[in-house]
């Protein structure tokens, strides 16, 4: 092109997109970690059961879930749970068994902390379902880029 060309306004548009194109590429390769590299960690006690929790009729349980990551401060998490329903032979999901037997757990993530970057922490609550308490058992598995510890209180 010729310099008279250059200074077009849409070719200066094309000359930028492209610039900046190749600034993103040099950047997603100099990235130390990419998406496809990323490896994780299935953490999860030996126990079969973490938790058990007994709910009165139309009562909640709140339950405090603590992963505390080994050696990365603030480690990528993912909390995963399998509920069972009076005994371990029960698993109980709202795709699996009926609705008069599922908790309707409602999960949140707390946000992080400066003062202790290690811990990441949920919330779990579960409601009684109407007609009579339950036991409900929880196993809990933490899918982290960090090896570490699972503790439910």
């Amino acid at each position: 092109m010729s310099a008279r060309t250059n200074n077009l306004p849409e070719n200066q548009l094309v000359q930028t997109v492209a610039g900046m194109r190749e600034d993103v590429d040099t950047i997603k390769t100099a990235q130390r970690i990419g998406a496809l590299n990323l490896q994780t960690c299935l953490n999860q006690s030996a126990n079969a059961s973490d938790k058990t929790v007994a709910i009165a009729s139309a009562a909640t349980a709140t339950i405090t879930i603590t992963f505390t990551s080994a050696v990365q401060q603030n480690a990528i998490a993912a909390l995963a749970f399998k509920i069972y329903a009076g005994s371990l032979s029960n698993e109980v999901h709202p795709d699996m068994t009926s609705s008069t037997q599922w908790p309707s757990p409602a999960v949140t993530l707390m946000p992080p902390s400066s003062s202790s970057p290690y811990v990441t922490i949920w919330t779990m609550k579960l409601f009684g379902i109407y007609g009579s308490t339950t036991t409900f058992l929880l196993k809990f598995a933490v899918q982290s880029t960090d090896a570490g510890s699972i503790t439910a209180v």
